[in-house]
């Protein structure tokens, strides 16, 4: 996906698309520089090499809405 790499290229930290292509059945979506969180309509990319921790938090809204905790160590 393109709003991965330029995510990547730029340096976030996160990078969160709403009704993203992969909601198509069969279609899967990886990056080498984030670790993907999945939700009904939405994902969100964490970057893979940051120093700050992520913890995913509980899904609402019909898996809609996605809740993440961010530490600065």
């Amino acid at each position: 996906m393109i709003a991965l790499e330029k995510g990547f290229l730029w340096g976030a930290y996160v990078v969160m698309m709403q009704e993203p292509t992969f909601a198509k059945k069969g279609y899967n979506i990886s990056h080498r520089g984030y670790r993907l969180v999945r939700g009904k309509r939405n994902m969100t990319g964490i970057r893979r090499d940051t120093h700050l921790e992520f913890t995913e938090g509980e899904m609402g809204g019909d898996g809609d809405v996605q809740v993440f905790d961010v530490k600065y160590p």
